[in-house]
């Protein structure tokens, strides 16, 4: 178990091109063994994301998306 924390930053998702902004209010995070699995998963499944790959941290494959009531998941594989 990790716990990290960030500082909110309402400009992020605008400084990389992406829609979701993961330190706008939080998030929970889950790891993978397979990155690229799981982001067919959300293709197959309509699911919209922000690839922000290592953009926040360099040992970690970043993608963040929203569940139904709009809170942002992340999942993360180790690089």
């Amino acid at each position: 178990m990790q716990m990290h924390l960030a500082e909110i930053d309402l400009g992020v998702a605008f400084k990389h091109s992406e829609s979701i902004n993961p330190v706008e209010r939080g998030h929970i995070a889950f790891r993978t063994d397979d990155i690229a699995a799981f982001k067919k998963l959300l293709d197959d499944n309509g699911i919209p994301y922000s690839d922000y790959g290592t953009a926040f941290a360099k040992e970690w494959h970043q993608v963040f998306f929203q569940d139904p009531e709009g809170n942002i998941i992340e999942v993360h594989q180790a690089v």
